[in-house]
């Protein structure tokens, strides 16, 4: 039988990943056991049964609290988050006026004063960016219009923020959007206008492989029945086209290039020597939502890449 101390942090933990699963389900309109799945995943854990078990124990590793894991402790959330009201409640809403504010993004809590909505990760980077000593005793409108664009898990807010500051190229650009599971590494090139070259040099989402797994000679296997998984697709397109939805509204037109997708670059879908349904099966999804064979963005001489128009 579970402790009281261990009964109000399963508690708490708990109703943290179910709130989670729920947006994945509704978002991606994915089943309530995949949702949950993808979230067990999420925390670096293979099923929801060993995600149960970890929120159970008496004390939780190391290795799942931040900054090893993606939890924060309860007194260290509290702690964080009593920081970021103090910063964001005394701001004026000039620091929202010029970024592209949407439902379920960091900018959106934070404009709306719902700092209850954050997730663990988005606070603590939030934590870290605003206690940062090269900052802490600075925190202007327009660094904290910074700080809110390096933060959101929003691609257009950066993109929009960088736009005015008329700088045409940005590379290694990490945007980490933990309601959908997601770490993009990216570049994006203006062009004339309102036009925009964007490469996703990878879009990373949580697919739990043991070391053993990536190394192994079965490595393409493990991968192919990951890419089969219905969750994985409906993350994959959805996140595209919602990138590109949103870049539209702000009023940009251009290319994506989408160079690997969770480690495996996209001209192994489709090789044949591979023989890998998952892939092949992922590729056709792709091409459907406008997808096709280009050359590299970066020299012409690589493998080819994935190009959409929008």
């Amino acid at each position: 039988m579970m402790s009281t101390n261990q009964k109000n942090q399963y508690q708490y933990y708990s109703r943290k990943y179910k709130l989670h699963a729920k947006f994945l389900k509704k978002n991606l309109s994915i089943t309530t056991s995949e949702s949950q799945a993808l979230v067990a995943r999420y925390y670096d854990l293979n099923t929801q049964e060993n995600l149960n078990s970890v929120i159970k124990s008496s004390n939780i590793a190391e290795s799942f609290l931040y900054p090893e894991g993606r939890l924060l402790s309860q007194v260290d959330r509290k702690s964080q988050q009593k920081t970021i009201e103090k910063v964001f409640n005394s701001c004026t809403k000039d620091i929202f006026s010029h970024l592209h504010i949407k439902e379920n993004t960091v900018s959106h809590c934070l404009e709306k004063k719902k700092y209850d909505w954050l997730l663990d990760l988005e606070v603590a980077h939030l934590y870290e960016s605003l206690t940062d000593e090269r900052v802490v005793n600075n925190l202007t409108n327009s660094e904290l219009t910074r700080i809110l664009a390096d933060c959101d898990n929003n691609i257009t807010t950066r993109i929009k923020h960088n736009f005015k500051r008329n700088k045409p190229l940005f590379n290694n650009v990490h945007i980490y959007d933990h309601r959908y599971c997601v770490e993009l590494y990216m570049d994006f090139k203006f062009q004339e206008k309102n036009k925009v070259n964007i490469i996703f040099r990878e879009l990373c989402l949580p697919i739990f492989l043991t070391n053993k797994q990536l190394f192994s000679e079965n490595r393409i296997e493990y991968f192919s029945d990951i890419f089969a998984e219905h969750w994985f697709q409906k993350l994959t397109l959805v996140y595209i086209t919602n990138t590109i939805k949103n870049l539209h509204e702000i009023g940009f037109t251009g290319n994506l290039y989408l160079e690997t997708l969770s480690g495996v670059k996209v001209h192994e879908l489709a090789d044949p020597r591979l023989k890998s349904k998952g892939f092949a099966v992922m590729l056709q999804k792709l091409k459907e939502i406008g997808a096709t064979n280009c050359k590299p963005f970066y020299g012409q001489d690589g493998p080819s890449e994935l190009l959409i128009h929008f």
